[in-house]
């Protein structure tokens, strides 16, 4: 691999991290409004609850689809250099070394965060267990976990079925 394409591939690694951020915020917004409103003690009217969650929603996509969209340019320069024989192109170890590397990191990072997860969950079971105590939904602890174990997911199939993921990268570059 050339610097032009592993430049490429780490901005598409970086739009799918800012991606999978993105999503791992909105709970924590759906929280933000729901503590503000228990605070505040009135409700908020629809457009205050939604339109800071859609417009950091919208902001941070649009940010992830521009850097995934900005990788085109290497790619594209790279697909000439493609063609002839380069020295320094990253052989089939080292690609799959890279790849268990990212893997690992996601697994710990998916580990550091599952106990919080769970925990916010676990209280939010038992906080609704008293008597008079206001309903909240779990639906934002629900997605938090979906999120945390997606992570989990990748990151083992990067250590385990580092084939799969050579040749979706190679489709990626162009050159599958």
């Amino acid at each position: 691999m050339t610097i032009k394409v592993i430049t490429a591939i780490a901005l598409r690694f970086f739009a799918l991290w800012l991606l999978m951020q993105v999503i791992f915020n909105v709970p924590n917004l759906l929280m933000i409004a729901t503590t503000l409103e228990t605070f505040q003690g009135v409700a908020l009217s629809q457009y205050m609850r939604w339109a800071p969650i859609m417009g950091i929603t919208v902001i941070g996509l649009l940010a992830a689809y521009l850097i995934w969209r900005s990788a085109h340019g290497a790619l594209t320069l790279s697909a000439k250099a493609s063609q002839q024989s380069e020295p320094g192109l990253l052989d089939e170890q080292g690609q799959r070394f890279l790849l268990q590397l990212g893997g690992g990191y996601f697994i710990v990072n998916g580990l550091a965060l599952l106990p919080s997860k769970i925990n916010f969950l676990l209280s939010l079971v038992s906080f609704s267990a008293v008597p008079g105590s206001a309903s909240y939904s779990g639906m934002p602890g629900w997605v938090a976990l979906a999120a945390v174990l997606l992570q989990l997911g990748i990151g083992v199939s990067l250590m385990v079925h580092n084939s799969w993921w050579r040749y979706l990268f190679a489709k990626l570059r162009g050159r599958a």
